[in-house]
């Protein structure tokens, strides 16, 4: 079933990458539409009134910060592997014809993630080459990218954090066969809403165990970039935090295959 895990990957991969590209266009000609716009600069004083006309072109260098290149590498990573995270499931409705093969389970499972983590490198790789080159080709001369070095650990760090997100998903819709859909869905919304509510005291017990799933929740260890750590659950740098939810994607993998070689065929 491998070849038809990488037709449903390529399918998917195509279509998220037309929007990235399409979106990439819009903004390029937006920019170079506006970079022939004029804007009329008037400056009065007492003893003089002057007015000049400048273009967008002419104000200089646009000081732009690599982590923005990053978090579209995020979005585009979260965006893919929300779209393959259900696979065990949808392997698991036909399972009298892919449970027969002379394969185990095991390898069947491990050869899907690996084609599906492979797919989610790819897309992180292609959003942020496209970032890059609609940058260039929008400021042109005038880009200036800023803080490389930290936004490569922040890339790392959320391409963890998507393979997490990825791995819880793909364990809970694993092994109910034909309510896997519906047990993802619920997944994601208390991932979601777990960094929300994880820290309202007023909540209770609920707040606690919201708190208890801070633990395992990508998008509470992204916390670490958007609040510098102020907030997150685990103390150290993104390179912790990126380690971390490498561990945890790599135990949800591992449980997400045990769950699925127990379904009855």
């Amino acid at each position: 079933m491998a070849y038809l895990e990488f037709a449903r990957v390529r399918h998917a991969f195509m279509w998220f990458a037309g929007v990235l590209v399409a979106v990439a266009v819009l903004v390029c000609l937006g920019a170079l539409g506006g970079s022939h716009a004029q804007i009329s600069v008037s400056s009065d004083t007492p003893s003089s009134s002057s007015s000049r006309t400048m273009t967008l072109a002419s104000l200089g260098a646009y000081p732009i910060p690599a982590v923005v290149i990053a978090a579209i590498v995020i979005v585009a990573c979260f965006a893919l592997a929300t779209a393959l995270a259900p696979s065990f499931n949808r392997e698991t409705q036909h399972a009298p014809l892919a449970f027969v093969r002379p394969m185990s389970r095991a390898r069947m499972g491990l050869s899907i993630v690996s084609i599906d983590l492979v797919a989610l490198v790819a897309m992180g790789v292609f959003a942020g080459l496209l970032a890059t080159i609609t940058i260039v080709i929008a400021f042109g001369s005038h880009a200036h990218i800023v803080g490389v070095g930290g936004a490569l650990g922040v890339a790392a760090l959320g391409l963890g954090a998507a393979f997490l997100w990825y791995a819880i998903l793909q364990a809970a819709s694993a092994w109910p066969a034909g309510r896997g859909s519906a047990y993802a869905v619920v997944a994601a919304v208390i991932l979601v809403l777990a960094p929300l509510l994880g820290h309202q005291q007023v909540l209770g017990p609920v707040a606690t165990l919201f708190g208890l799933v801070l633990i395992v929740d990508p998008l509470a260890y992204l916390t670490n970039v958007v609040s510098a750590g102020a907030s997150s659950v685990l103390a150290g740098s993104v390179a912790v935090h990126a380690v971390a939810v490498w561990l945890l994607a790599i135990a949800f993998v591992a449980a997400a295959i045990a769950l699925w070689c127990r379904v009855e065929v």
